[in-house]
C-alpha cells in the first residue's frame, strides 16, 4: 500500500503464482491490472507477478487488509481515510502516515488477528518445508522485515526458534507434523511441501 508525493493511491499484491493472483482479482472484482516481470524471481524460477489496484479502485481491497491485516492493517485503514478526504492537508498527513507504517512495520492486534487462516496465509507467501532423509524435516516463515510478527507466530503456535534472524523454524518432529497440519487445512498454494511432512512424519513415527 503506498501514496505517492502526486497523490496516486496503489494497493499491490505480488505473487509467482500468475493463476492465484487471477483467482483473487476476480474475486475482488474489476479495476485490477495484472503485470508480469519478464525476470525469474529470486526465490522462484516462474516470473513475479504484481496485481495493482489504483485510486478508487482499491478500495475492496483495504478494507479486507483494515478488517484482517496485521502488518498493513493501520495502512488500509490510513488509506481509505485518504480517499474518503477532501482535504489536502489532511490527504498530505495520511500519505506520510501511510510512509511512515510502511518503515516501521507495526503487528497491529496480532494476539487476535494471527488466527489459521491467516498463518496458512503467511506460510503461503513466505514459508517452505524442507524434508530430509531418515524423515528429517522441518517447517518454516522467513518474515526479516516484520520480526515481532514471527515472534507472535511462536507464541500462537507454541512451538519453533526464531533464534535465526528473520526466520521462525519448527523442527522438533512432531511439532513440524502438528504444524504442517494445521496449515494444510487453509493452504492454496503449497499443499504438496505441506503433505511430503505430513506423510513423512507418519511414516517415522
Amino acid at each position: 500500500i503506498s501514496i505517492s508525493k502526486a497523490g496516486v493511491l496503489r494497493a499491490e499484491l505480488y505473487q509467482c503464482n500468475r493463476r492465484f493472483l487471477e483467482a483473487l482479482q476476480a474475486s475482488v472484482g474489476p479495476g485490477g491490472r495484472m503485470y508480469t516481470d519478464s525476470r525469474a524471481s529470486k526465490y522462484a524460477r516462474e516470473p513475479l507477478c504484481t496485481l495493482r489496484y489504483t485510486g478508487a479502485a482499491a478500495e475492496r481491497v483495504l478494507r479486507v487488509v483494515q478488517r484482517h491485516g496485521i502488518i498493513k492493517a493501520l495502512q488500509a485503514a490510513a488509506a481509505l481515510e485518504y480517499l474518503a478526504s477532501e482535504d489536502a492537508a489532511a490527504r498530505d498527513a495520511l500519505r506520510r502516515r501511510v510512509c511512515d507504517l510502511n518503515a516501521r512495520k507495526v503487528c497491529h492486534d496480532a494476539p487476535r488477528r494471527l488466527c489459521a487462516e491467516y498463518l496458512a496465509g503467511l506460510f503461503d507467501a513466505e514459508g517452505n518445508c524442507f524434508v530430509g532423509r531418515r524423515g528429517r524435516l522441518y517447517v518454516k516463515i522467513t518474515q526479516p522485515s516484520a520480526p515481532e510478527l514471527l515472534q507472535h507466530v511462536q507464541a500462537a503456535l507454541g512451538c519453533g526458534s526464531t533464534g535465526e534472524r528473520g526466520r521462525w523454524k519448527v523442527y522438533r518432529k512432531a511439532d513440524a507434523l502438528r504444524v504442517a497440519r494445521g496449515l494444510l487445512r487453509h493452504s492454496r498454494l503449497k499443499r504438496s511441501q505441506l503433505l511430503a511432512v505430513v506423510e513423512i512424519g507418519r511414516a517415522h513415527v
